[in-house]
């Protein structure tokens, strides 16, 4: 049907994957975290095209898992820059407007 009607084709756009890692207690190599992850992500979405990843390591809590824990969000692979910064630059701009209180 696709092949007939390329119209019904799921539409493609770069994606970017970010990785939240909450790391084991006794730590782990985050690139190859990645490296693991990324085509299980990419077969998960039935194969969109990933243009960039990031991995934004979280500190630990007390009510962390011994084994970690990982989420990952995703987002447009055409924007540049780091999504961290971005994140960042919102909330302290929310800050200068007084959006949120500080205190």
């Amino acid at each position: 049907m696709v092949d007939r009607f390329p119209i019904l084709a799921p539409l493609r756009v770069p994606l970017r994957v970010v990785l939240l890692v909450v790391p084991p207690r006794q730590g782990k190599d985050l690139d190859n975290l990645a490296l693991s992850v990324l085509p299980a992500v990419r077969d998960a979405l039935n194969g969109p095209d990933i243009t960039a990843y990031e991995v934004i390591e979280l500190k630990r809590t007390a009510a962390d898992p011994e084994a970690g824990l990982l989420r990952f969000a995703l987002g447009s692979g055409s924007q540049h820059g780091s999504t961290w910064q971005r994140a960042t630059d919102y909330v302290a701009r929310c800050f200068e407007l007084g959006c949120v209180d500080g205190g």
